[in-house]
């Protein structure tokens, strides 16, 4: 079924999809913020959160091109222990989900101030 979809439209969908992650990640840290303007904006370069999103991303391309299979989970690690350390992330007691128990997941969640 997929070899009877252009390869044109196969590039251009997975394109799609990939700069609609991309932008999502940016917006998440910080780097582009909504303008009513011109719709997206420079954000804040030089606050904690953007740095920490530049890093990771660093991070991950780094690893992956020494062929590091773990690269995306070896960079949310340090940039959180980056965030922690920083004041960025801090540790609650909030239970994330109600429905899950509690020997499942634990007590421990990890949030973005």
């Amino acid at each position: 079924m997929i070899a009877n979809i252009p390869v044109s439209l196969r590039i251009g969908i997975t394109s799609g999809i990939g700069l609609f992650i991309g932008m999502m990640g940016l917006k998440n840290a910080g780097v582009i913020v909504a303008n009513p303007e011109t719709l997206v904006s420079i954000g804040n370069l030089t606050s904690h959160s953007v740095l920490l999103g530049i890093l990771g991303f660093f991070i991950i391309a780094i690893l992956a091109s020494r062929n590091i299979h773990a690269a995306v989970l070896v960079s949310i690690v340090v940039t959180t222990l980056l965030g922690w350390l920083l004041g960025d992330v801090h540790y609650t007691e909030s239970y994330p989900c109600r429905r899950a128990s509690r020997r499942s997941l634990g007590m421990l969640t990890w949030q973005a101030r």
